[in-house]
């Protein structure tokens, strides 16, 4: 349930305001202001919430790309919104400014790409990313914010390099954020903000970042749940030499198998220790804590 205060702020309408026959949309606030905007570095100077003086810095990031592999496709769009949150209040405040550019690839897009992004080959004639400018633009962010980092982040990191200091958040399924527990079916970025009563003209960059954002400002338990997630130490344990006839246990502890490796693991989140984690092993089968592995991850890593 988004907040009447929010609701008056930006002069927008609940879902049933029409009647319970009636599913009312808002366009995503500002998403047309930011298409319309297009390439080049934009300020925005949105004042969301009163400011609360503990603020830290956060990005957005939504890439369009010739295709799925960072080793071997290209990036055609970047768009990054950059905006401020309290921890302690877990609450946006501002957002203060984004860019947009386009890059022309090195071979004519596949059809599929132009049907996804709505990018063309004559759009993006003569069109190229100053790298130096994104760079810049992210350099004092702590958290950079994705719907499917796992795949953002690689291309991201490929092209401009891990800023220094980030970590890398996502806010799509097997991310940062359990959207089940806010009752919703899907962490589809449109699906989501549908729930909440929103749309938005998807599949561009920069309004892609801004529909994320407005679910962290819509609904401001998400993003205190995103950073709680980015605070809690991880490890990547591994269930090295483990029995057959544990795989259901496993399975049920959350591991999974991996195969170029050949050994169970998973990304253990909440605990305070290695030896705590070799222990869980330990109940699991014989010699498990002595035969598990327990690596801290380092959250700029994370999904690359």
């Amino acid at each position: 349930m988004i907040s009447n205060e929010l609701l008056q702020q930006f002069g927008l309408k609940r879902p049933n305001a029409f009647g319970n026959d009636i599913y009312a949309l808002n366009r995503v606030p500002y998403s047309a202001l930011i298409g319309e905007l297009g390439t080049g570095h934009h300020h925005l100077d949105i004042e969301i919430n009163t400011p609360i003086g503990d603020e830290v810095i956060a990005s957005v990031v939504d890439l369009e790309t010739t295709g799925f592999s960072a080793e071997h496709d290209e990036i055609i769009e970047v768009g990054i919104i950059r905006f401020q949150f309290s921890p302690s209040a877990g609450r946006v405040t501002c957002v203060d400014s984004f860019i947009n550019y386009l890059q022309e690839p090195s071979a004519p897009l596949k059809p599929i790409i132009t049907e996804v992004t709505g990018l063309t080959d004559e759009v993006l004639e003569g069109e190229y990313i100053p790298k130096d400018d994104v760079k810049r633009f992210v350099a004092d962010a702590s958290v950079l914010i994705a719907h499917n980092a796992n795949f953002d982040a690689k291309f991201f990191v490929k092209a401009f390099g891990q800023p220094h200091g980030a970590v890398w958040a996502c806010s799509s399924k097997g991310g940062d954020i359990d959207w089940k527990s806010f009752g919703m079916a899907s962490s589809g970025l449109e699906y989501l903000n549908w729930q909440l009563g929103f749309f938005y003209d998807a599949h561009r960059a920069s309004v892609d970042c801004m529909a994320t954002l407005w679910l962290l400002i819509a609904k401001p338990e998400a993003l205190a749940q995103l950073h709680q997630s980015i605070s809690t130490p991880r490890f990547l344990v591994k269930a090295w030499n483990s029995p057959f006839d544990v795989k259901d246990r496993l399975k049920s502890e959350g591991f999974k198998w991996n195969g170029t490796d050949r050994v169970w693991e998973k990304q253990a989140v909440g605990y305070e220790s290695k030896s705590e984690l070799q222990q869980l092993l330990g109940s699991v089968y014989r010699g498990g804590a002595e035969l598990s592995e327990a690596t801290p991850v380092d959250l700029s890593q994370r999904f690359l």
